[in-house]
């Protein structure tokens, strides 16, 4: 995927989360199903790893050095996203604040060179470039994106 399809994909994803003001409080707390999060869970969720990339991902692939070893508590950052998404943060102040971190993330995105998207990394134990990398969080955010999109038509 090359740069400015990257950059574009992460602009509409911020348009498609504005137009989650449209949806009531109740709504946007509501679990996808027993025991699953609900819309403002995955906002949530969305900010968790954009701040993950800008502090462990962003200086390294700007460097062109191997990401760092982390231990990576998937589960805990998972339940953190969405203890905050729970913490009394409204749905006006969660969509701003991810509006606020995602744009962060699409300016570094445009401040990389084309060429940058080419290098291969090392993520965990697979290589993959740049633009690959960055490629795989899309995939993640559309299926969320889906995930949220199918659970408000079937509860219109």
């Amino acid at each position: 995927m090359k740069k400015t399809d990257i950059i574009l994909e992460h602009e509409q994803l911020v348009d498609w989360v504005k137009s989650l003001h449209s949806i009531n409080e109740t709504f946007w707390f509501m679990p996808f199903s027993e025991g699953k999060w609900g819309t403002a869970d995955v906002i949530s969720h969305f900010i968790t790893w954009d701040r993950f990339m800008q502090q462990y991902r962003f200086p390294y692939i700007e460097k062109e050095l191997p990401f760092p070893k982390i231990d990576i508590n998937l589960e805990k950052m998972n339940k953190d996203a969405s203890v905050y998404a729970r913490s009394g943060i409204g749905k006006g102040d969660l969509i701003e604040k991810y509006i606020e971190t995602r744009g962060q993330v699409v300016q570094k995105l445009k401040a990389f060179p084309e060429e940058l998207y080419m290098k291969k990394i090392t993520v965990g134990n697979k290589e993959l470039s740049v633009g690959e990398y960055f490629f795989s969080h899309l995939e993640h955010d559309r299926k969320h994106v889906q995930q949220i999109n199918d659970f408000i038509a079937e509860n219109k």
